[in-house]
């Protein structure tokens, strides 16, 4: 079930107020027995979804009685709980004398569940005038959305106390909480859940509004400045001042004793001051966290500013009131790595806006095994990608037996950094005889937030030692040689190695691929597979290259030699060059790339590319990944040397509800940058909003990316002069452009400060009669068939066999003027699966007809 305390939560502190949280976790149970209800000035009592299972879901019998007990005390409740009276009083409508809604809330009649508010609707809720939320209007929303969703108010048909708040929609209105003062305790009470509202504002300001009502009125704060008259302070007295402020006579004026501590005690002084008095004005903090991979929960996350803290809600949103200032925001999740945005300027009134990425942290907990007899000592140096690994920060090295995994702890020693010996230290455990074992050492990298093996082994041997601080034993990682296996698809492939191989003739290196393969093309040279021999000027793989390569069908290569090391130099000269990518982690490109960046203006690679303008990048390439072949588009000569940080994944994808695809195993791309108009009015990429490259055949181009107010799009292809088109989906209907361009390898039509305007009609009415190809095809088992009617028309669209038999009507009857579409799903008129082979299909309308093939396959 939903949990309503983390709403509770930051309202309470974003008005600051001290408080204790109890929370029942059986609801069998009772809740804080009177001892402890006594402690207390107030009681905020919730709960959420109360099904009346256990028959007293929000409050059991014990808690009215001790509540009641408390209130006739002189206590003061806040009871907020949506579903209190169904769950406690199901069938009741009339409360009588000596029940505790009729007792303590006011109760006299209830209407319950007149409102049900389910996800996404909301409810509009004001304050009643002469309420303590006079002046209040929100909304509340259905925030308890398991198997049993929705949000249930009450309407109070008849009660007493005071009209709290109001139902404006849905109707009818309606009262639906109270406010009441019997003279001896006050309550509220609502069924329109306080955790519901949706603006965290309004809850941290109805809060205040709440307690100061119960609690009988909060005094206003102050700034204090206190400005004493110099001639009156003694000499010493500017050692140490403690400054008491007393309360305000009858005619205002503050007075202030001024506590001087000197050495020698030289006494106490009452100095005068003139008290200057501003009230406090606040601003506000908030934001968006999102995390990064993972299984943290956003509303554990922790956001601190200078000694303020606060929680996320569910969907990531934090808010927090601040006194006005410079702030250090940072939030922190156990697993992640900490991010804080530093100087953060908060004005009087005003929000500042902190948003919040959260990567997780890959660092192990390694834990020595326990209950061993035998130990070792081993004294090393460690090199990663041949620089010195050592003890700083998070950076950690262990070492381990055979039957160490994931699901099997086999760690004998966490080795211990000795900086001042510049070696790290491992005592290792283990059981075993002498000799009969192998300890390998695995090490953790803060800075690219990975582990990796290490290349050495020693045998484990009770009271041995392998190196001294003089002479360390050495430790190398990553492994050097080995082998790299890239999946290949059918048709063009752009791809890349780390790995120098064993023999880099192209007879070796793609031999293994057998009939597999048809061209491997380099920047300059090519060769071509036939009949088992390779034909071309490209006889070699050269390390630090890219290469695009042909399949006839789906294989995987893999490669086999020494890893290349990462930094190793690559030439760059003007204009495009084709390049390998060393690193064997993925990285963000511009971490990657920082070294050439100034000089270049466009990276991609086969479906993706990122775009220079104004010193800004733009596009769907975020992520380099080993295995894939990168274009770079240079304005000068370079000399490309990879860097290294952390691990990187690519973008997560965007919510796409009509599965548009680009068409996979193209040779080349373009960029295309546009403005998106429906209507006259800009298209973003809010509400599932999609747009798309199609071409003359149905087939999709490129998924755009919305960013900065237009869509980028990587367009892919294999032949110059195809006409691309544009369609968009609103959530609702799917539209296509009148405009179209002119697919180009390695053009960019369009840039972030003008970019191209594609134009959309919901009117559009096409100007010919068109049926065009199925999309997917070949497909299994489901194709699209689309077409356009410039006039309203009597439309059949059937599918026949290679025979000539008609094999299925899918469409029959009036259509208006438009873009229409209709799914094949392979089976016939009597919904039996048709077999495989090659169908066609035909439209006949009044004044066109037409006819194209497909093919199904299994």
């Amino acid at each position: 079930y939903t949990d309503d305390w983390p709403y509770f939560q930051a309202a309470l502190d974003s008005c600051g107020y001290a408080y204790d949280y109890f929370e029942v976790e059986d609801l069998n149970n009772d809740g804080p027995d009177l001892a402890t209800m006594q402690q207390y000035d107030i009681i905020i009592w919730f709960s959420g979804e109360a099904w009346g299972y256990y028959g007293h879901d929000c409050m059991t019998d014990n808690d009215e009685a001790n509540l009641g007990t408390y209130l006739d005390e002189g206590g003061t409740l806040f009871l907020s709980a949506h579903d209190y009276l169904y769950a406690s009083y199901p069938n009741a409508g009339t409360f009588s004398p000596g029940q505790f809604p009729y007792d303590y809330l006011g109760m006299r009649n209830v209407s319950q569940d007149t409102w049900s508010i389910q996800s996404p609707a909301t409810a509009n809720i004001e304050g009643v005038a002469g309420s303590l939320a006079e002046g209040f209007n929100f909304d509340v929303q259905d925030i308890y959305t398991t198997n049993r969703e929705g949000l249930y108010i009450d309407l109070f048909v008849d009660h007493v106390g005071i009209d709290l708040f109001n139902v404006v929609s849905p109707a009818p209105p309606g009262i639906c909480a109270n406010q009441y003062d019997s003279g001896t305790f006050k309550t509220i009470f609502t069924t329109a859940s306080f955790a519901a509202i949706t603006d965290p504002a309004i809850q941290a300001d109805l809060m205040e509004a709440i307690i100061n009502y119960l609690s009988g009125g909060a005094p206003p704060l102050w700034w204090l400045e206190v400005v004493p008259d110099a001639g009156t302070v003694p000499a010493a007295a500017s050692e140490d001042l403690d400054v008491i402020v007393t309360a305000p006579d009858s005619a205002g004026t503050y007075y202030a004793d001024i506590v001087v501590y000197t050495e020698p005690d030289i006494g106490t002084f009452n100095i005068p001051v003139q008290l200057e008095v501003q009230e406090l004005v606040y601003g506000y903090l908030d934001g968006t966290v999102t995390l990064e991979g993972g299984t943290g929960n956003v509303e554990d996350v922790v956001i601190t500013a200078n000694g303020y803290t606060t929680n996320p809600d569910s969907t990531g949103y934090y808010w927090m009131e601040v006194l006005p200032g410079t702030y250090d925001v940072t939030a922190h999740l156990d697993g992640y790595f900490d991010s804080t945005a530093v100087g953060v300027v908060v004005e009087p009134e005003q929000t500042s806006t902190v948003d919040f990425y959260l990567e997780i942290s890959n660092k192990p907990n390694w834990v020595p095994i326990t209950g061993t007899q035998y130990n070792m000592v081993v004294m090393a140096t460690i090199t990663l990608f041949e620089e010195p690994f050592i003890g700083v920060g998070d950076n950690m090295a262990g070492a381990f037996g055979p039957n160490h995994s994931p699901t099997n702890n086999d760690c004998r020693s966490v080795g211990s950094w000795q900086a001042a010996a510049g070696v790290w230290y491992f005592t290792i455990v283990g059981n075993e005889p002498a000799d009969s074992i192998d300890i390998s050492f695995k090490i953790y990298d803060e800075a690219t937030n990975a582990i990796y093996d290490c290349n050495e082994t020693v045998p484990f041997a009770d009271n041995t030692t392998w190196g001294t601080p003089m002479d360390p034993f050495l430790l190398t990682a990553p492994i050097s040689g080995g082998e790299q296996e890239i999946a290949l698809i059918e048709n063009w492939n752009w791809i890349s190695t780390y790995i120098h191989p064993d023999d880099p003739s192209i007879e070796a290196v793609f031999g293994t691929l057998g009939d597999a393969v048809y061209q491997v093309k380099s920047q300059t040279q090519s060769a071509i597979y036939e009949n088992g021999v390779w034909i071309g000027d490209l006889t070699e793989i050269v390390d630090g290259e890219a290469y695009v390569v042909k399949m006839n069908e789906p294989a995987v290569l893999t490669i086999e030699g020494d890893v290349i090391p990462y930094d190793t130099p690559i030439g760059l000269t003007e204009q495009w060059n084709w390049i390998a990518y060393l690193p064997e982690i993925p990285l963000n490109f511009q971490t990657a790339l920082a070294g050439i960046l100034d000089n270049a203006e466009q990276i991609k690679n086969q479906t993706q590319s990122a775009f220079k303008w104004n010193n800004n990048w733009y596009g769907n390439l975020t992520v380099m990944e080993p295995g894939i072949g990168y274009k770079v588009n240079m304005t000068v000569a370079d000399e490309l040397v990879y860097q290294l940080g952390k691990i990187a994944r690519a973008d997560l994808a965007s919510d796409n509800v009509m599965d548009w695809e680009p068409m996979a195993g193209t040779q080349y791309n373009m960029v295309v940058i546009a403005d998106v108009k429906l209507d006259g009015k800009v298209f973003d990429n809010s509400d599932y909003n999609i747009v798309s490259a199609f071409d003359k055949h149905g087939k999709c181009r490129s998924v755009g990316k919305y960013e900065n107010d237009f869509w980028y799009f990587t367009v892919v292809g294999n032949v110059d002069g195809d006409d691309i088109s544009f369609r968009l989906y609103d959530g609702k209907s799917v539209y296509e452009s009148a405009e179209t361009i002119t697919f180009t390898n390695d053009n960019v039509v369009g840039t972030p400060d003008n970019p191209i305007t594609i134009s959309m009609s919901t009117d559009k009415v096409p100007d010919v009669f068109k049926l065009t190809q199925n999309y997917p095809n070949p497909f299994n088992p489901d194709t699209k068939i689309a077409y356009q009617l410039p006039v309203a028309s009597n439309v059949e669209i059937s599918i026949y066999n290679i025979k000539g038999e008609r094999v299925r009507t899918l469409v029959s009857g009036k259509k208006e003027a438009g873009y229409h579409s209709v799914i094949w799903n392979g089976k016939d008129n009597n919904n039996r699966t048709v077999s495989s082979g090659i169908y066609f299909y035909r439209i006949n309308t009044d004044r066109f007809s037409d006819t194209k093939k497909m093919l199904l396959m299994k």
